[in-house]
């Protein structure tokens, strides 16, 4: 009989707020992706950089600036309980979810706290502080 596997599907994939497979090419991205449905990276730095630059694009390209208008577009209502998604980020981060936020690139503490909010939310377990802020650098550090 074979052991089932209880780590999250986005622990495994590296890939912890379950970014979806799409005409993307991420850098980082594993070169086998056995999941069918979510993006596997090389590892958990790199998928969690693919995180802050999506969120970075939904600051330039959707003008999101509060953290409910970020998680809307990220857990949208027809898939998710997009309110109590909120509420908990919100909580998690110690932040109000009608706050103007700065864009992702311009503040890594608090942007860090919201994208480790956002793990615990879609895997239920926390991730290495240490690993989000690597991931933050590979976002923004780039030349």
């Amino acid at each position: 009989m074979e052991k089932k596997n209880n780590t999250p599907r986005g622990i495994r994939n590296c890939n912890p707020l379950n970014i979806v497979h799409s005409l993307s090419n991420w850098r980082g991205m594993a070169q086998e992706q056995p999941d069918r449905k979510f993006v596997t990276f090389r590892s958990m730095p790199w998928g969690i950089r693919a995180a802050f630059k999506i969120l970075q694009t939904y600051h330039s390209r959707w003008r999101c600036c509060a953290l409910s208008q970020y998680i809307r577009r990220w857990a949208p209502p027809i898939e998710n309980d997009t309110k109590a998604y909120t509420t908990f980020v919100a909580k998690e981060a110690g932040i109000k979810s009608d706050v103007l936020l700065p864009a992702p690139r311009k503040n890594e503490d608090l942007w860090c706290k919201i994208v480790a909010a956002m793990i615990r939310m879609e895997c239920a377990q926390k991730v290495n502080d240490d690993l989000i802020h690597q991931g933050w650098h590979l976002a923004f550090d780039e030349v």
